[in-house]
């Protein structure tokens, strides 16, 4: 078999081309790194010093920092042992009393007043609820200008002001608004009880009534018939 005359000479082209030129991979790449690193140091440089020379130019502007607060000392309701306490509020003065004979002209002026003024006095119709029943008493302005203030009024009190109705009745409380509208309760049972004694008085009272008219009808002469002489005339 014949041999290749140009065998021989393509390897050792192929060999001497390995040799004779190097890959582009084998080549260093550390110079522009470094290159690339340098320019970026001089520029940051560049900027940090355009940077203080612009702060040198222009003063920093002074702004004023506030003030710390003081926590304010809490105040402690016990004075016992606080040497500098505020000193106690004056007494209020005292109203000197009546004299007996001050208090003996103020019951008869009441009593008169009442006496002028006890026809105009007002009460209201009852109602009530499961427990008690209630009615409102109106009193003329002559009497209700002895009223005692915001005071619930004993029976006395209240009978001294011309009020007349039952003792069961009883004064509970004081409307502040209207201080002359006197408010009143007595339980639901004694005031059925009492309406129900009413009843049986009325009934009774009717009773007797009709009873005296048909006594004085009885006791009436009877009318005279005419006789047959005066019916012929």
């Amino acid at each position: 078999m014949l041999e290749d005359p140009f065998q021989e000479s393509e390897e050792s082209f192929i060999v001497s081309s390995e040799t004779a030129i190097p890959s582009e991979s084998s080549q260093p790449v550390a110079a522009p790194q470094q290159q690339y690193d340098q320019e970026q140091d001089q520029e940051q440089q560049e900027l940090l010093q355009q940077q203080q020379q612009k702060q040198q130019r222009q003063p920093l502007s002074t702004v004023p920092q506030p003030e710390p607060k003081q926590q304010k000392p809490k105040k402690s309701n016990d004075t016992r042992h606080q040497t500098n306490a505020p000193p106690m509020p004056a007494e209020k003065e005292k109203v000197p009393e009546k004299t007996p004979e001050e208090k003996e002209q103020e019951r008869r002026q009441q009593a008169r007043d009442v006496e002028a003024n006890m026809d105009q006095i007002r009460f209201s119709t009852t109602y009530h609820d499961d427990v008690y029943a209630y009615r409102h008493v109106k009193l003329p302005k002559a009497i209700s200008r002895w009223l005692p203030h915001y005071k619930p009024l004993k029976e006395s009190e209240w009978r001294a002001l011309g009020v007349q109705q039952s003792s069961t009745w009883e004064h509970y409380m004081v409307h502040a608004p209207e201080p002359h509208i006197l408010l009143f309760r007595e339980p639901i049972n004694v005031y059925k009880a009492r309406m129900r004694e009413r009843e049986k008085r009325e009934q009774e009272l009717a009773a007797a009534a009709t009873a005296a008219e048909q006594e004085a009808s009885e006791d009436l002469p009877e009318p005279s018939r005419p006789s047959k002489r005066q019916k012929a005339e």
